[in-house]
């Protein structure tokens, strides 16, 4: 429906106008234990700007700040605030509050910081107790047929009372607090908020009903959005049951919210607020937060008004125009008592009253049920939408109804309390309702192993779902919220093996007579596919359908019980990309995955060692690398312990002659498009000239080098990360080191070079300086000696007889994965220096072999071991066919 957007505005609804657009606040949508969900702010609809209170700050912090570092200096806090840590402050001269938010949200003993907003008034102004906002909604009949013995109390945030009245005879009414003077001087200047209450008053049961009068102002505008604060926190300490906001604000506020979550979800205050006047969808705090009443105003005829805010935020309507009540302050007029006022403001305190009356009859009530029964009671012209709609919210406000509707029975419900999470299987089909406002299901899903998660959420009418989700590690929490009013929620997300929690719940906090279906998927997974299998084995959800596609032939079969599968094919040549997916008894889909078909033994040559070393980096970096490592082809020492520097910046490791860049190596370092080459060794090792070469392309280049091979391997060291942990090898011979490289690098653990009986006192200072605790020594007693392992912290040895069963051991006491593994000489250095990085990358380890046969060591554990595919580094003159022959199959 389109909206006339009112240019005098006959409502009396305080607006806080919002900040400058752009940055949204970060509220959260909580469980009713301490797990919170995120909520979105909705600035994306705010269309205007907003001046800032005394250009002043609020700030949150358990800790002491220094505000001059700021350029803040103290201001006034209210007590209720400085109790919960907060801190009012403002801008010195000369800086601006936005720049002086940013440096207090960098540091992180600041919990919140943000703008002092300002509100600002806009406004114009029979029988007060007889009239059509009474009768039509029923509050007139429904507060007489309530007999009770129990006391309600209403606090009416606002500009005070004037309770001399006729209109409050009869009517109890509380001291009251004055936020502006710490006071309990409540008398109003304006009238706002004598209007408001004076409607309670006409629609309550008086005898039971306690008016708590909090003033917030004593001007139409320039009021701070900390005095509502304030006010809050004042209304919870006086035991308020009802919290009345007839005021609003375009910028949302997470101090502001903060206060409502404490009142609602700790005290069990229902909150009710004005839905603005600007007779659009702009949403308008603290109406739009999901724990509030937003209340929409109708006219005598039951149609919305012209002025009345809607949109998805929208819970419920009242009558706002020309209502009746008391004329006091600015709003008197001359002679009357009584007068017309138009706005939300005056719909919200006639669905606080019918609050009062559900909880004087309900006794033991939650806000979420008191809410039900307003909305689920409420009633909408024949021409709306049924249902709940963007101009009515639920409808307008049935007193006499809603004091009769039932709860719905929610004995079934999936819990509301994380902890508390139901279980569902894979592929399992949840139905089930959001049966009250707030209502927040979770679930949990067992994930039993590494993949891609499929959620699907139905869509439900009129309502926006979202997905809330978190690893048992509490370390992976996210909200999906994708789809709008009744579209559906999907999401793939990629998960480790563990339990998820996985929390359902509408977005603005509302409920549904509808049920909505929840169900989840995990991808298949199997492991390498080579060219000689004629079987995909890996598992899927359990009971469901595999498929194996290849163009437009397709290969099924079942997943066990277990999840576990194997589907006959035919085989496929090295290249081939296959499709892989499943389809459970429900019909859903999981996500697909693309595998490409390996060679069962891949060999990477070339005609020489550079060769062979840009032929890795070509398969290892098809697109380019931003970063190179470059070491001299000859001095195996100085980028032995590159590998785990390499593996960290994503680089290829290339070779070069020392007084010359070589020309493969220029030419791949171009095709890469690398950025930046790190050049391993002295000059002695690469030379300057090589480094000028590299420069005059445009590339930066950094050298790590040292005086000799020990030193080089300390450098390294400082690049990466402290893990607490490193790998110790002989730097006078090559094999160890190498061996254990593709480890190291995963892990980034240095690898530091020593001489066989002494340790280099560079090494052992870097093992300091690093805070290493535990060490891992590469290779027997004659490569590095008792006496050195004593001086290392934690030392653990993997040795061996020989280079080969050293790497044999490496596998085996790391346990590493061996479904594919690389292969090369033990003889000489080259091809396994390269190797070892795209070794790394692919999760494979580092083997040895002479060229013409497997070492017993190696040979038994590729028998004893599931090896899918091999990849060789080097040419026949490294590694022999003979050897390749020899590797095994296994299906």
């Amino acid at each position: 429906m389109k909206r006339k957007i009112i240019t005098l505005v006959s409502a009396l609804t305080l607006l806080v106008s919002s900040l400058a657009q752009g940055e949204s606040v970060n509220a959260q949508k909580p469980g009713r234990n301490a797990q919170h969900l995120p909520k979105k702010a909705g600035l994306n609809k705010s269309k205007s700007t907003n001046p800032i209170f005394n250009e002043e700050v609020i700030l949150k912090s358990d800790k002491d700040v220094h505000l001059a570092t700021y350029g803040l200096s103290p201001v006034y806090t209210p007590p209720r605030m400085k109790k919960r840590g907060y801190i009012i402050a403002k801008v010195k001269v000369g800086n601006s509050v936005g720049e002086v938010i940013s440096k207090l949200k960098k540091n992180k003993n600041i919990e919140l910081a943000e703008p002092n907003y300002v509100t600002k008034s806009s406004q114009t102004v029979a029988d007060a107790s007889n009239q059509y906002a009474l009768s039509k909604t029923g509050l007139n009949t429904a507060k007489d047929s309530i007999s009770s013995n129990r006391q309600v109390k209403i606090a009416v945030i606002d500009s005070g009372i004037n309770k001399s009245f006729e209109i409050f005879n009869g009517m109890n009414v509380a001291t009251g607090y004055n936020v502006l003077s710490n006071s309990t001087d409540v008398t109003d200047q304006i009238g706002h908020g004598t209007f408001v209450s004076g409607l309670i008053a006409l629609t309550s049961k008086k005898a039971n009903t306690t008016i708590l009068p909090i003033k917030l102002t004593d001007q139409a505008d320039n009021i701070p959005v900390s005095s509502s604060i304030e006010a809050i926190y004042k209304a919870i300490d006086l035991g308020a049951d009802v919290i009345n906001m007839s005021y609003g604000s375009q910028a949302p506020s997470q101090s502001e919210y903060d206060a409502l979550l404490e009142a609602y979800y700790e005290h069990g205050i229902v909150l009710v607020a004005a839905a603005g006047n600007t007779g659009d969808d702009m949403y308008h705090y603290p109406a739009s937060f999901p724990e509030v009443i937003s209340v929409g105003a109708t006219d005598s005829g039951d149609e919305v008004t012209h002025f009345s805010t809607f949109g998805d935020a929208l819970d419920i309507a009242a009558p706002g125009e020309d209502v009746i009540s008391a004329l006091t302050g600015e709003l008197a007029m001359e002679g009357m008592q009584y007068g017309p006022g138009a706005g939300t403001s005056y719909s919200t305190p006639l669905v606080s009253s019918l609050a009062s009356l559900i909880l004087l009859k309900g006794g033991e009530i939650t806000p979420e049920q008191v809410e039900y029964k307003i909305e689920k009671s409420a009633s909408i012209p024949i021409h709306y939408p049924q249902g709940w709609n963007i101009d009515y919210g639920y409808g307008r406000i049935n007193a006499s109804t809603a004091l009769n509707t039932a709860l719905p029975d929610t004995a079934g419900d999936a819990p509301d309390e994380a902890y508390q999470a139901q279980s569902v299987s894979l592929g399992a089909i949840k139905t089930e309702k959001l049966a009250l406002p707030q209502d927040i299901d979770y679930y949990t899903v067992n994930i039993p192993y590494s993949g891609q998660l499929k959620i699907e959420l139905s869509g439900v009418a009129n309502i926006d779902m979202a997905l809330w989700y978190e690893n048992e590690r509490g370390d992976q929490a996210a909200l999906i919220d994708d789809g709008y009013l009744g579209e559906k929620e999907l999401a793939i997300l990629s998960v480790k093996p563990g339990k998820y929690t996985i929390g359902i719940y509408d977005y603005n906090g509302h409920w549904s007579g509808s049920n909505y279906h929840f169900k989840t998927s995990l991808n298949p997974i199997t492991g390498f596919i080579n060219d000689k299998d004629t079987k995909v084995k890996g598992k899927a959800n359990p009971g469901s359908t595999v498929y194996i596609k290849n163009g437009s032939n397709t290969y099924t079969g079942n997943a066990a019980q277990d999840g576990t599968f194997s589907v006959a094919t035919p085989r496929f040549v090295a290249g081939t990309n296959l499709t892989i997916y499943s389809t459970d008894k429900s019909g859903l889909s999981s996500p697909s995955i693309t595998k490409s078909v390996i060679k069962h033994v891949e060999r990477v040559a070339g005609k020489d060692r550079f060769e062979v070393a840009v032929n890795l980096s070509k398969k290892g970096w098809p697109s380019g690398a931003n970063t190179v490592v470059l070491s001299n082809y000859l001095a195996f020492a100085d980028a032995l312990t590159a590998g785990p520097l390499a593996y960290k910046q994503n680089a290829p490791v290339l070779l070069t002659q020392p007084a010359s860049l070589t020309a493969m190596t220029k030419t791949e370092i171009t095709r890469l498009k690398a950025k930046k080459v790190f050049v391993v060794g002295g000059e002695g090792s690469v030379s300057e000239n090589v480094v000028s070469q590299l420069k005059q392309m445009g590339i930066a280049v950094e050298r790590i080098g040292g005086k000799d091979r020990f030193e080089v391997s300390a450098n390294i060291a400082k690049k990466l990360s402290n893990k607490g942990s490193a790998v110790v090898a002989n730097g006078l011979n090559f094999p160890d080191a190498l061996s254990i490289s593709p480890y190291a690098s995963r892990n980034e653990l240095p690898i530091l070079l020593t001489k066989p009986k002494e340790m280099p006192k560079v090494v052992s200072d870097q093992l300091k300086v690093k805070g290493i605790r535990s060490t891992i020594v590469v290779g027997g007693e004659a490569s590095i000696s008792k006496e050195v392992l004593l001086k290392l912290p934690q030392a653990r040895r993997i040795g061996g007889k020989d280079r080969f069963e050293v790497a044999v051991n490496i596998v085996n006491q790391l346990g590493l994965n061996t479904e594919r593994v690389a292969l090369t000489t033990g003889m000489t250095f080259a091809d396994a220096l390269t190797g070892s990085v795209y070794a790394a990358k692919n999760n494979m380890p580092l083997l040895l072999t002479t060229k013409n046969e497997l070492p017993a060591s190696t040979e038994r554990l590729f028998k004893d071991k599931v090896i899918r595919s091999y990849q060789i580094y080097g040419g026949i003159g490294s590694v022999s066919d003979d050897v390749l022959n020899k590797l095994p199959y296994k299906p």
